[in-house]
């Protein structure tokens, strides 16, 4: 989506807005505004899923599970604390249909809406 992925000393970042806006985040936890800073913090919308198979062996027949599905996940750009309120943000420059169905998939799940930037 035409960014320019940044390497800083604190990572790498998908866009120099992304870098950016880390560093204020740091300056405003230092300065005590929001505590708990972490980035790419990831949600389970759906988690990974099994299916009931049986196997027989030699004696008897068992019951096992069989993986079927990876789990749906979103990644939080960046995710902090503030007045007592978890924030999640977001700083997609453009918003995917894979994007917006997690968004609301966000928002269903863990009751949490994602701050866009």
């Amino acid at each position: 989506y035409h960014n320019n992925p940044v390497i800083t000393k604190d990572g790498k970042f998908d866009s120099q807005f992304e870098a950016d806006y880390w560093q204020r985040l740091k300056i405003l936890e230092a300065k005590g505004e929001i505590k708990n800073l972490q980035r790419q913090v990831e949600f389970v919308l759906i988690p990974r899923q099994y299916e009931a198979v049986e196997v027989q062996l030699k004696t008897k027949t068992k019951t096992v599970s069989q993986f079927r599905e990876h789990p749906c996940t979103y990644r939080a750009d960046f995710v902090y604390e503030q007045d007592g309120k978890r924030v999640i943000v977001d700083t997609k420059g453009f918003k995917t249909p894979d994007y917006i169905i997690k968004r609301k998939l966000m928002l269903w799940v863990h009751g949490i809406k994602i701050q866009e930037l």
